[in-house]
């Protein structure tokens, strides 16, 4: 997470005098962040005030009165907590698929129980050459002082949706290199349930399911368990009806 944030500086050399404000301290555009002394040995002047360019929060301070200032020295840095943005990398793979408004779940490992919504609002112009990445920021939908910058997230990025699809567990699919396949659970005889070897064609890709494009029908049962051992027509043991099965 990070914010809209601005490094302040002075407008003069000088002697830092005094801190007016402390970290994490909201400050309005203007108010008055720090003051320097601008003085050499044989000139007095007045203390020289060093402003906020921007509403928001004081993010650090670095410095302390006494210390000897440049004009490039940075008094403080002040964030806009409003606008806070997650920035992450998304492998070229899927890049094709991502636009400005692209929706997006977020969730944190202080609030691992909540799913914050947002969509993409920066896009790099460019692929990274050495991973193969795209730079990526998003924005929260709605603003939460629980959020805070620095945190880490887990961004979930819905760059394609369909409905009324027929989808399979996960956990019933295998993938090798010549592609995807399930085991179909079918009825040999009265109470005696084998597996039956069936090629699919996938489609999207959730978190939990797979579209599946071809290869099954509507109200079929696939094998969940226990798969990694299961060979074309094994016998199977039904746990709990013909939701899943199991060798």
């Amino acid at each position: 997470m990070s914010a809209t944030e601005v490094k302040v500086y002075p407008s003069v050399a000088g002697k830092l005098l005094e801190r007016k404000v402390a970290v994490g301290e909201r400050v309005q555009e203007g108010t008055v962040l720090a003051t320097v002394d601008p003085s050499k040995v044989g000139q007095n002047y007045l203390p020289n005030p060093v402003e906020s360019p921007l509403a928001g929060t004081v993010l650090s301070i670095t410095v302390n009165p006494g210390d000897t200032i440049s004009a490039n020295t940075v008094i403080a840095t002040v964030g806009d907590l409003s606008r806070l943005k997650i920035s992450t990398a998304v492998s070229e793979r899927y890049v094709g698929n991502l636009k400005i408004g692209t929706s997006a779940e977020i969730s944190f490992d202080a609030f691992p129980d909540l799913v914050f919504p947002a969509k993409v609002s920066e896009l790099s112009p460019v692929i990274d050459p050495s991973s193969r990445t795209r730079d990526v920021k998003l924005s929260l939908s709605k603003t939460d002082p629980r959020i805070l910058p620095g945190m880490f997230a887990t961004i979930k990025l819905v760059i394609e949706s369909r409905n009324n699809v027929l989808v399979v567990p996960r956990t019933a699919v295998t993938l090798s290199s010549a592609g995807a396949y399930v085991f179909v659970v079918k009825e040999k005889s009265e109470g005696v349930y084998v597996a039956q070897r069936r090629d699919i064609e996938l489609g999207l890709e959730g978190e939990e399911f797979f579209e599946a494009k071809s290869g099954l029908a509507a109200g079929e049962s696939v094998v969940t368990e226990g798969r990694a051992v299961v060979t074309d027509g094994d016998t199977l043991r039904v746990v709990g009806g013909l939701d899943g099965a199991t060798l």
